[in-house]
């Protein structure tokens, strides 16, 4: 009789890992308008989750952290990035990007254009995200910081070199995050702005710090095991192209980019193609974003979904939130 084949794995898939993020660590906080619309405000400290606040308090300037792995493009991979609604329309190196078009068609675009530009509310942004793990919080994963500051990515990809001159290496090696004033004048005047630093912890907590982690190991492997712990063979979280995904915090330093070359603006993507869970999660941020009433959102989508009319209302919404966009620019002007 012909033995069965039993398949234990997906070509592919059972090959992804994605590295354990335990809560994200903002470097502002959000304000409201009058009106009662949600925008980002920087902040002097740290805000962090509560069991981060258990051990430094609620307004750290500066924690003990570890990158889990050697490879930056994991735990600091950064990127231009255009959101629309919540949704991650747009993303580029500097010289080529992915967009997404008509249809949910991805095509390849010449990178930077005139997104980043645009005034006084650029629709693209430099982004980092930094993930570190916090040691005298959890070893069990990471916290994710995200920031839109080129002084920060600056400091961040600085205080790594540095690092890895002086140790040979930066995987599991006590390191400093501090959050920082700096003086900056990106429209010719000048402002304190706060600004990430990395940088190889002091002696003692270096000494305390690894001897925590060494004791951990023991722990765990009671004849010693290596004497380092491996550099873990993981990504990034995945952040895809046309994913409702959760938007990155755009907090920056102000910093005025390069004068674009010119292109035709993009159209909004089309909603036709998209899931009604995607459409869902479009028209609830877009609703957040005007200050409509949850409660009204809420009855308002649960009949377009019924209807199969999520669409109409992503639609409607778009333009009235372009229309504020619009009237909010010619008062600033």
């Amino acid at each position: 009789m012909e033995e069965r084949k039993r398949y234990t794995r997906i070509v592919g898939l059972s090959d992804e890992r994605r590295i354990p993020r335990l809560g994200k660590i903002h470097l502002g906080t959000k304000a409201e308008t009058a009106g009662g619309k949600e925008y980002p405000t920087k902040s002097e400290h740290f805000v962090v989750p509560a069991e981060v606040a258990a051990v430094y308090g609620p307004t750290p300037k500066e924690l003990d952290v570890m990158l889990p792995t050697e490879e930056i493009d994991t735990f600091f991979p950064v990127a231009y990035k255009s959101y629309r609604s919540g949704v991650l329309v747009c993303t580029g190196n500097g010289s080529e990007a992915q967009r997404l078009g008509e249809g949910g068609k991805v095509s390849e675009v010449k990178c930077p254009c005139v997104l980043l530009s645009e005034k006084p509310f650029p629709k693209c942004k430099q982004m980092g995200n930094l993930m570190v793990v916090v040691p005298r919080v959890s070893m069990g994963g990471i916290y994710q910081i995200d920031t839109s500051s080129v002084h920060s990515i600056i400091g961040i990809q600085s205080g790594v070199d540095f690092a890895r001159g002086l140790f040979g290496k930066v995987a599991w090696v006590p390191l400093t995050l501090r959050l920082l004033p700096r003086e900056v004048a990106p429209d010719g005047q000048k402002k304190t702005v706060y600004v990430l630093s990395l940088t190889a912890a002091g002696f003692d907590k270096m000494r305390q710090l690894r001897g925590q982690l060494m004791a951990l190991r023991s722990m765990v492997c009671p004849d010693g095991g290596s004497e380092e712990p491996p550099a873990a063979l993981i990504d990034a979280p995945a952040c895809e192209l046309g994913s409702a995904v959760e938007e990155e915090d755009q907090v920056g330093d102000g910093f005025v980019a390069p004068p674009a070359p010119d292109a035709p603006p993009q159209a909004a993507p089309s909603t036709s193609s998209l899931s009604p869970d995607v459409l869902e999660g479009q028209a609830r941020s877009l609703g957040r974003e005007l200050g409509k009433s949850e409660r009204l959102m809420n009855a308002e989508i649960s009949a377009a979904r019924k209807k199969g009319a999520l669409s109409s209302v992503v639609v409607r919404l778009r333009a009235e939130a372009e229309r504020e966009a619009r009237q909010a620019q010619g008062s600033i002007a």
